[in-house]
């Protein structure tokens, strides 16, 4: 686990020279995106959408993980995709983390767990989304263009 978040640094360093990139111009070529979810298919599902999306994708495989990796990379993370149930921490846990870490973190929720009231919930605290799995390409390109400032969908 340690050896994978030191290799992924450089790379992540190459990609994105500051925080700043994150603002202004939906600029996402530079950009990071993290995925937390215990489910290695949609994962790896997530991770193709985003990077064809023009995205660095670092993963994480449950909650702690997600709150270990964005810890040490959070200067470039532009958009965190959370599931709503994994083990270790829930992605609701994770998302009031994340926040304290990052006040301006964007995340997206994509669960089978979440209605309307818990979505409501989650967006007044300032998630960008929340998406019902299965989640489509479509539902997912308009919540990252929304999380990047990107115009279309």
């Amino acid at each position: 686990m340690s050896r994978k978040s030191a290799d992924e640094e450089p790379a992540l360093q190459r990609k994105a020279k500051s925080r700043d990139h994150r603002e202004g111009a939906g600029n996402t070529a530079a950009a990071v995106a993290l995925i937390a979810d215990d489910d290695a298919q949609i994962r790896s599902q997530l991770r193709s959408y985003l990077e064809q999306s023009g995205l660095t994708v670092v993963e994480a495989v449950d909650g702690g993980d997600a709150v270990r990796r964005f810890q040490s990379v959070w200067e470039w993370v532009s958009v965190v995709v959370l599931a709503g149930e994994m083990t270790e921490m829930s992605g609701y846990d994770v998302f009031d983390v994340l926040r304290r870490i990052d006040p301006g973190v964007k995340v997206i929720f994509c669960s089978g767990s979440i209605d309307a009231d818990l979505a409501r919930m989650l967006l007044l605290k300032g998630a960008v989304d929340c998406l019902s799995k299965p989640v489509s390409l479509q539902e997912l390109a308009f919540a990252l263009n929304r999380a990047t400032g990107k115009s279309g969908g």
